[in-house]
């Protein structure tokens, strides 16, 4: 108990201490621009600083004036566009991001944005051919805008079991695997709509790919189990349900006595006895 207190009066610290600094900060700027009102670059830093703060209305009147002052920069139109973004405000967010595609097309922050106001306004077609556009634009891109254009090729698709509109979220994230590695999120998400397509085997390949991959392995033989209980294929289950237990047993004690390992073992039990042992039928409750 006397660790996690510490632990949480330690994030409060730094969370008040994080909120003083940038309150410093804009009493700083704001006495600066007191003295040169129309300085472009205070009036974006003192914007962001309103915005990290949470104040939308300020943050939004330092960018609109540091836009008039450079209609034709970049910048105040890119942050107006994120802080709308940030505000909910979807529709003024797209207004402003594509403003700032137009002066910068291979704006990648931009792009992303643009899918995300996009998503928020009910148009996921156009988001994914934004998520699509900053993907291919960057160098370094992340594993969570894979998973945001999945989501959103699959709600393009309004039929949640649509097997083609699965194949593509699949393949968005399979493109993202390719790119980056082996990220696991990815893996997981890809196996989840294997698992809805009915593309059991193709999931149980990622899956071992997975657990393969992984230091501690009954996790993963669980959930093997799983799938092949609910794909009727009861003997193959037993099978990866014993593995299970094997893994669970060559673990040390002091980690069998973690919670999830309990609970695991009794998930285990519980799906273990609906199996019979000598039949490829599952017994009933």
């Amino acid at each position: 108990m006397a660790v996690i207190g510490v632990g949480l009066l330690l994030a409060a610290t730094h969370h008040v201490s994080a909120h003083g600094a940038l309150h410093q900060q804009l009493i700083d700027v704001t006495a600066q621009l007191a003295e040169h009102p129309d300085d472009f670059d205070l009036l974006l830093r003192r914007g962001e600083l309103q915005r990290l703060h949470g104040s939308w209305a300020e943050s939004r009147a330092d960018f609109e004036k540091a836009q008039k002052l450079r209609p034709d920069e970049l910048e105040p139109v890119f942050r107006l566009g994120r802080l709308e973004l940030d505000a909910e405000n979807p529709t003024s967010a797209a207004h402003w991001l594509e403003v700032a595609l137009e002066k910068k097309p291979h704006h990648i922050e931009a792009a992303l944005l643009m899918a995300r106001a996009q998503v928020k306004l009910g148009r996921p077609s156009a988001a994914v051919e934004s998520f699509t556009t900053a993907i291919h634009w960057s160098r370094q891109p992340r594993p969570e805008w894979f998973l945001e254009r999945s989501k959103a090729i699959l709600t393009a698709g309004k039929d949640p079991k649509d097997r083609e509109a699965l194949k593509r979220a699949t393949a968005s994230l399979d493109e993202g695997l390719e790119l980056i590695g082996p990220i696991p999120t990815l893996q997981l998400a890809a196996i989840e709509l294997d698992l809805r397509a009915g593309f059991v085997d193709v999931a149980l390949r990622r899956l071992d790919t997975v657990r393969e991959a992984s230091e501690r392995k009954e996790t993963w033989w669980f959930r093997r189990g799983l799938i092949l209980e609910e794909a009727g294929r009861p003997h193959e289950a037993r099978q990866a349900f014993d593995a299970t237990l094997a893994a669970l047993e060559a673990l040390p004690d002091r980690l069998q006595r973690t919670l999830a390992m309990v609970q695991l073992r009794k998930d285990l039990e519980l799906h273990r006895s609906r199996l019979r042992p000598d039949s490829e039928s599952p017994s009933k409750p």
